[in-house]
């Protein structure tokens, strides 16, 4: 008797958390969820601007170089070979080092972001109904859009 109360309690729960995320997303919510992403794409563009600022060199090293370099900047047999001068080394090693840090910094700020505006539930809930929801897609993509 007490096992099948268990799979009582079981099936309830199993229920009710299968509402849960049935659930509708409010305009409110979506809202929300549109700053979240309007932000973090900001971020991530300004982040991509930095890169191809970085990596578009400077008077003394091309994109090209700089591309040809970065890949093998912790190998000085291969920079070596590569003719990379000091200069070159140190540039590279500058904007990687940049580019990191940016990157974290953007990581840290839409964690922020998520957990403390829109909250991680919200974020996930939202994010997962606009995968199977056609019409909160067109609404998304439509508040996002629009300029505020």
């Amino acid at each position: 008797m007490k096992l099948n109360k268990f799979f009582m309690l079981i099936s309830v729960v199993i229920i009710s958390g299968s509402f849960v995320q049935a659930q509708e997303v409010t305009d409110d919510e979506l809202k929300k969820y549109v700053i979240t992403m309007d932000s973090i794409n900001g971020m991530t563009d300004r982040l991509k601007e930095t890169y191809n600022k970085i990596s578009g060199g400077n008077e003394k090293i091309s994109n090209a170089r700089y591309n040809q370099l970065v890949g093998i900047i912790s190998d000085t047999v291969k920079l070596g070979m590569a003719n990379a001068t000091s200069e070159e080394i140190t540039y590279i090693k500058k904007g990687e080092a940049t580019k990191k840090e940016e990157a974290a910094n953007v990581q840290k700020s839409c964690n922020a972001l998520i957990n403390d505006y829109v909250g991680s539930v919200l974020f996930v809930k939202v994010r997962n109904a606009l995968k199977t929801d056609a019409e909160l897609r067109k609404k998304y993509d439509a508040l996002l859009s629009k300029p505020e």
